[in-house]
């Protein structure tokens, strides 16, 4: 089972944690388990709010194999843009440009208005690295290829536009707090009529091979049930408290919290402002340097405030999640502790 970090579980989850092993020793293929998968994504549906005519289904490894499993199956049969702001929509345009050298673009913000709508459009929803956002409905309504979403940190936290997608790929381990070693991918039917109808244009392997059978409950291979059955509880538990709407709410009132005590230590810049689930940032009036974050995050670690380091191929930055997984009086509690040691930490620097 893969890690949910660098999120929290909901509390909810350790008095449920025996159910992890519901089932566990039956077949995938099993009418248990396929019965069992159909009901999950009946709930992603519905906690997520995706339309009916939207297809879902499941891959092994995380947001990684569901993004591949869609550049492998739905991409190369046009050029492409890939819109670049973080860590992984450029490992993305990597994959994209040099390894599958489908022929196309690495563009940033500035230049959407120049794209060009009849090639396909890949983005990241939120940038798990930084924090930053991009959802722009009506640049997205003039695609008239597919338009492909990394939308893992910000599903169970944002509102999302569905009719302004077609290739949708997250995993669970973000906002939700769930095991990260099952991807999900969300066709419009535009794109599920494509799996049929086109011939993928470059091996795919088996593991992240794409049919229509695996949009009725049927992975193409062998997953985690632990990681299923995890997925379902956390689901439950997330449905149990209100859904999206309260998750949304939740999210705001943990970004107040954390900006009341950083406020006067740390800024927070435009792009950071804008993510719902995670908020990156960097030092006020000062160098933001990799000792500087080392320093805090092991006084916080002694403190039982655990990776709040930034990712190691992003810009230095404390990154905090306050997705609706974290209680608000959990919250407060440990950014009052974390401002004294930000605090302890500059005066020790001067």
């Amino acid at each position: 089972m893969f890690s949910s970090g660098p999120t929290r579980k909901y509390d909810e989850f350790w008095v449920r944690r025996e159910l992890l092993f519901e089932d566990s020793g039956r077949s995938h293929l099993s009418d248990v388990w396929i019965n069992k998968i159909r009901n999950i994504s009946s709930k992603i549906r519905q906690s997520l709010q995706i339309p009916n005519d939207y297809q879902i289904a499941f891959v092994n490894g995380s947001a990684t194999g569901v993004m591949d499993a869609i550049f492998f199956n739905m991409l190369g049969n046009r050029p492409c843009h890939v819109l670049v702001n973080g860590v992984f929509s450029n490992r993305w345009s990597d994959e994209i440009l040099n390894i599958l050298k489908i022929p196309g673009k690495r563009i940033n913000e500035k230049e959407l208005c120049d794209i060009d709508p009849k090639r396909d459009f890949i983005f990241a929803f939120t940038e798990t690295a930084n924090g930053t956002k991009w959802f722009d409905s009506e640049v997205l309504s003039r695609i008239e290829g597919l338009r492909v979403c990394d939308a893992t940190s910000a599903v169970f936290a944002e509102n999302i536009d569905w009719e302004c997608l077609d290739c949708t790929g997250f995993s669970f381990q973000k906002a939700l707090g769930a095991e990260a070693g099952i991807g999900c991918i969300v066709l419009s039917p535009k794109a599920f009529e494509l799996i049929d109808k086109q011939s993928a244009k470059f091996p795919v392997p088996r593991f992240i091979k794409l049919s229509k059978k695996n949009f009725e409950g049927i992975l193409p291979n062998t997953p985690s049930l632990l990681s299923l059955n995890d997925l379902q509880i956390n689901l439950d538990i997330f449905l149990e408290k209100g859904g999206l709407s309260q998750s949304i709410l939740n999210c705001k009132q943990n970004r107040q919290i954390v900006m009341k005590y950083m406020s006067e230590f740390i800024d927070a810049n435009e792009y950071n402002q804008k993510a719902n689930a995670v908020l990156c940032l960097v030092r006020k009036g000062g160098t933001t340097s990799k000792e500087f974050i080392a320093d805090i995050s092991l006084l916080a670690e002694s403190k039982e405030i655990f990776d709040i380091a930034g990712h190691p191929m992003s810009d230095p930055c404390l990154r905090i999640w306050i997705g609706p997984t974290i209680s608000a009086a959990y919250l407060d509690e440990k950014m009052s502790i974390l401002a004294k040691l930000i605090e302890s930490v500059l005066a020790n620097n001067q």
